[in-house]
């Protein structure tokens, strides 16, 4: 954009337009990316595409009123362009109330009352342009130089129209010798119709050729095109269909040569060389623009060599000069003189080439770039013939092209460099899980670094998240009024001691420059607001401030990170609490871990594979004197499996109320407990066993849970295989399998879930129970009578040393030695331990 290459900025702005939707990147992305493509389409003199996106991008709601002004502002002048006058003034008024109630606009406020006094002007409203010319320079009092220029060029053209020429005359003596290079064609182009209505049309031929001249050097399609109008009218006659069109075409072909040629003629001082004139021309003999003092560049004009126009032969194309120009400095006739000499873009030197001086021409020189053929080579013409003059100019154009290329490629592979090296820099300090202050404080120290600034600081948006700074006064620059802009529209703000506003913001925060960058995280409005300033130094520059730009992002996407880290860490929190108070419940729901009575020993532990877990057991003694016992293992770990098997607990609880056990029992809790097992899509096992104290019989049921291990005679053995089936499966009407065994003194039986197995096979899937038995002699897992804890702590220490993959439960009772010893000495009933 800045080299005016319509077309690549054009393709460059689609395709990041094309990614800004594609990505979801946000209003704010896709708004900039959609107002950067109509720029490139005005560029590229394409102003139906601009004016379609601009409009496109109007009806949209994610604009704030900054930036719909912006874009009415900027339609109103693509409709200008396109000598529609009153849509563009209809936009202009528009772009005008938006902005009637802001302070902090007033540079955009300039550019609007500027162009609504242009358009009024070319509706022939003299008056009414003159009043909005006046609001701009009010405004502009505030603003830098470019637009305090653009708002007294606008007063100079009313002023012209309404004949105060007196008026218009003393501003344009206050810019003749300030004017900008981006305003120049303007500024000559009026002091052309001012001399013409002073009666100098002569004058006024010359000084609309200098605007034409300006314009091509600043590479501006609309000036061109004002200026050759404006050129053509001075010299009474119309201008040709499409010289306009050729000029703006070759001015791109031929851009870094015309940049190249009018830096060398600006260090060269040409200008004060009142008799030397120095031309430019394409290598077809179109004449690109020229430098030189201003008398003759004003005869130049009038014997028709001026930008546009085209010279009568070229050196060394086989063209003669018989129809030769008349000395300009005398007025007779006389014959030009030439040498060509072409210019080595690698070499400070140069080469002639062709046959040297001769009297036959002006002296010319052809600059030519050998190694990259992006431009066709161009002719220096000087005048009166001076082959010294025409070699530095020439020499001096092909180094000052390189060197550009060169600096703006060293430029590139810096700020390349400066951004790969934040972001790297930025991943160290990154790099694992930190605190948001701690993370905060590294950002802040690594822009500090990088852009070597004496102090920074975030500022929340939400105040209550607090101000980080450091060498600034963070509650200062929250007040001020920059702060709150960049904080409202999103966009970045540089501010600079030349622009009389600015400098007193600086003043009352005692800093000499300042960065201010909006933070984007959580969202697409602005979340935080990134500062860097110097108190003394040079200010900040455009590279700079991409630089800050680039690490807000990083500074957005790292608190994105430490927030959903705060709010995941905060929710783990509340959810580990839950869990531990649920598994604390749980522990509490179960019996307490040993019961004793009467020569009988039962225990019981459960280890879930995570803080609950889907087993289930319980015993009881009948105040008959039995014993009744029930493990369970419902399908799946964690709170779904802990509600179920809480569920099913309590209906047993509800079953042994009326001390009833045994296979009719299963039935009817398979039957009322199905239902729920379905809804969650679940089964569960389980096996109940009942012990008759008097003759030590053991009666169990099963229902698809594994069988239980009698430890008889120093070793351990199973009771059966297990089976029948799981409990949900066939509600009512499944199979269950029932054993029977006499315990003797001394007998231990063990009843466990699948995930004992597990544990000791070391395996996933349910193991066998002799398999389990066999371990268990192994190991040398044998149990102590009236002991049965210490065997209970071995398997919770195996659980200890590995990652329990399901819930291990486990439920035993044991038979003393000597019943009737243990009844003497016990005899106040049940004991806990």
């Amino acid at each position: 954009m800045d080299e005016r290459d319509g077309l690549t900025a054009l393709n460059c702005f689609q395709r990041a337009s094309d990614m800004a939707f594609k990505y979801r990147l946000g209003a704010e992305a896709q708004a900039g990316t959609q107002l950067n493509l109509a720029l490139a389409y005005r560029l590229i003199g394409d102003l139906e595409g601009a004016a379609s996106v601009l409009q496109r991008l109007l009806q949209g709601d994610d604009l704030v009123p900054d930036q719909r002004a912006m874009v009415w502002n900027i339609l109103g002048t693509v409709h200008f362009a396109s000598g529609r006058y009153r849509p563009a003034a209809h936009a202009l008024l528009r772009a005008w109330r938006l902005m009637r109630n802001r302070r902090y606009v007033s540079e955009l406020r300039v550019e609007v009352a500027g162009n609504l006094a242009t358009v009024y002007l070319e509706l022939r409203r003299p008056t009414r342009a003159l009043t909005w010319a006046s609001r701009a320079a009010w405004q502009a009092r505030h603003a830098g130089t470019p637009h305090r220029q653009f708002a007294t060029l606008q007063l100079i053209a009313a002023r012209l129209a309404l004949g105060e020429t007196e008026r218009a005359a003393r501003g344009i003596a206050r810019l003749e010798r300030s004017i900008l290079p981006e305003h120049a064609s303007l500024f000559w182009r009026l002091y052309a119709d001012h001399a013409l209505r002073t009666g100098d049309p002569r004058r006024a031929m010359a000084l609309a050729a200098r605007s034409l001249d300006a314009a091509v050097c600043d590479l501006s399609a609309e000036d061109i095109t004002a200026a050759a109008r404006a050129l053509a009218r001075h010299k009474g006659c119309d201008a040709a269909p499409h010289a306009a069109e050729t000029l703006i075409a070759y001015s791109r072909t031929y851009r870094s040569w015309i940049t190249a040629f009018a830096t060398a003629c600006q260090q060269l001082e040409l200008a004060r060389e009142k008799q030397v004139v120095a031309l430019l021309v394409a290598a077809d003999g179109l004449i690109l623009t020229r430098a030189g003092g201003e008398e003759i560049l004003h005869k130049l004009t009038l014997q028709g060599y001026h930008a546009g126009g085209r010279m009568d032969a070229m050196p060394g194309a086989g063209l003669s000069l018989d129809e030769a120009p008349a000395d300009l400095s005398t007025g007779s006739n006389g014959m030009w003189g030439w040498a060509q000499i072409i210019a080595d873009h690698h070499t400070d030197g140069v080469a002639p080439a062709g046959g040297g001086t001769s009297t036959r021409g002006p002296t010319a020189f052809r600059t030519e770039r050998r190694a990259s053929g992006d431009s066709p080579p161009a002719w220096v013409f000087v005048w009166p013939p001076q082959p010294a003059m025409a070699r530095a100019i020439a020499t001096l154009s092909a180094h000052i092209r390189q060197v550009t290329e060169k600096e703006q490629q060293h430029h590139e592979e810096a700020q390349a460099l400066a951004k790969l090296t934040a972001f790297h820099r930025a991943a160290v300090a990154l790099g694992g899980p930190l605190p948001t202050p701690e993370l905060i404080g590294r950002l802040l120290a690594l822009t500090q670094q990088l852009s070597r600034s004496d102090g920074v600081a975030l500022l929340f948006t939400e105040r209550d998240r607090g101000i980080w700074d450091d060498g600034l006064d963070g509650r200062k620059l929250w007040r001020s009024r920059v702060t709150r802009r960049v904080a409202t529209t999103g966009r970045p703000g540089r501010l600079s001691v030349h622009r009389p506003r600015d400098r007193e913001e600086l003043g009352r925060l005692g800093l000499s420059s300042l960065l201010l960058v909006p933070v984007f995280f959580g969202g697409d409005s602005c979340s935080a607001v990134l500062a860097a300033g110097r108190l003394a130094g040079p200010e900040y520059t455009e590279a700079e401030l991409e630089l800050v730009t680039f690490i807000s992002r990083q500074f957005g996407l790292a608190l994105e990170n430490a927030a959903l880290r705060d709010d995941l860490s905060q929710r783990l929190d509340t959810l580990t609490r839950d869990m531990q108070l649920a598994r604390r419940l749980q522990e509490a729901f179960l019996p307490p871990p040993v019961l004793r009575h009467e020569g009988i020993e039962v225990a019981g532990l459960s280890l879930p594979a995570k803080f609950v877990g889907g087993d289930l057991y319980d015993y009881v003694r009948f105040p008959g004197g039995g014993w009744a016992l029930v493990l369970g293992d419902v399908m799946g770990k964690g709170v779904a499996a802990a509600m179920l098997a809480s569920m099913l607990l309590s209906l047993v609880r509800e079953v042994w109320a009326r001390q009833v056990v045994g296979e009719e029992v299963i039935r009817r809790l398979d039957l009322r407990f199905a239902p729920d097992l379905h809804r969650a899509r679940a089964l569960a096992t389980l096996v109940m066993a009942h012990l008759d104290p008097g003759n030590g019989t053991l009666r169990a049921w099963l229902a698809g849970h594994d069988g239980p291990i009698l430890w008889h005679h120093k070793g351990w053995r199973p009771l059966s295989r297990g089976g029948g089936t799981a409990l949900g499966l066939q509600a009512g009407i499944g199979s269950v399998v029932q054993i029977e065994t006499r315990l003797e003194p001394g007998d231990v039986v063990l009843f466990y879930s699948d995930g004992l197995g597990e544990l000791l096979l070391g395996r996933r899937g349910a193991g066998r129970s002799n398999e389990v038995a066999g371990v268990l002699n192994r190991l040398g897992l044998s149990p102590q009578p009236e002991r049965l804890q210490a065997l209970l702590g071995k398997i919770r220490s195996l659980a200890v040393h590995r990652t329990l993959q399901d819930d291990v439960t486990v439920v035993m009772i044991s038979v003393a030695q000597s019943v009737s010893r243990r009844v003497s000495s016990c005899a106040d009933g049940v004991l806990l331990v």
